[in-house]
């Protein structure tokens, strides 16, 4: 909720005024969402014209016998059926959320106070901080910053972020923040791994990242931890934003 967004929002922004110096680089990854996107409510109904609840899962065969319909063309509503079959053949379930980061709101805006120790950052070291948006298309889910959980070759935008891949390889340490730990940070890390450079191990990748413990939350804090206790044994680290440079 917000209430847990500001809190952590406040303690990365501390973070980045005291310790702004020790960094090369800021990247922000921002989600950027459609009212319609297939993850949210109103893009679906049921037999009753009802619309699905937050963090309930819609499948394919739920789609295939009527259970729920998307709403959109006959087109579009295959299209999403190929999907919901594409997404589950890589263990992946569709899961809807409330609606959140729509194009044009304050909802898809950076936190201002780490939007503010962001741009000082910047000013103090004459350059500005990179902005990177995923969840643009409406049917794909996009959780790592990197490519969508389904690619699409039609969408570029659902394809491998080689931009940002090249930013990030340069670095000796990446250090991680933000929301939610077990989806979209945890996907972003794995996606970073996965298409780091050939020849280069993902021990080797993974022992660059630094994740601030203290500056993420999860949605399932169970997976939460599952997540860094992977990382971990990948050579990853682990610690609260106070730790880093202890």
């Amino acid at each position: 909720g917000h209430g847990v967004t500001w809190f952590l929002v406040s303690i990365l922004a501390s973070f980045i005024k005291v310790n702004g110096k020790e960094f090369r680089k800021k990247i922000l990854t921002e989600d950027w969402h459609s009212r319609l996107h297939s993850a949210h409510p109103e893009r679906w109904r049921n037999r009753a014209g009802e619309m699905p609840t937050p963090f309930s899962v819609i499948t394919a065969e739920e789609v295939r016998i009527g259970l729920w319909q998307y709403q959109g063309s006959s087109e579009m509503q295959q299209k999403m059926l190929e999907y919901l079959v594409a997404n589950e053949a890589t263990a992946n379930r569709h899961r809807i959320w409330p609606p959140h980061c729509i194009k044009g709101t304050w909802g898809q805006l950076i936190y201002e106070p780490l939007m503010a120790s962001c741009l000082q950052w910047g000013v103090r070291n004459n350059t500005s901080p990179l902005h990177f948006r995923k969840g643009g298309a409406e049917i794909p889910e996009h959780y790592g910053a990197f490519y969508a959980e389904v690619k699409d070759s039609t969408d570029i935008s659902t394809m491998e972020n080689w931009d940002l891949l090249n930013e990030l390889e340069e670095l000796d340490e990446i250090v991680i923040a933000g929301l939610a730990r077990d989806i979209c940070v945890a996907r972003t890390a794995e996606q970073l791994i996965e298409l780091s450079e050939v020849g280069v191990s993902e021990f080797r990748v993974a022992e660059k990242l630094v994740f601030l413990s203290d500056c993420t939350a999860a949605v399932d804090e169970a997976n939460g931890e599952s997540f860094f206790f992977r990382m971990r044994e990948l050579g990853a680290r682990v610690c609260t934003s106070q730790e880093l440079f202890a």
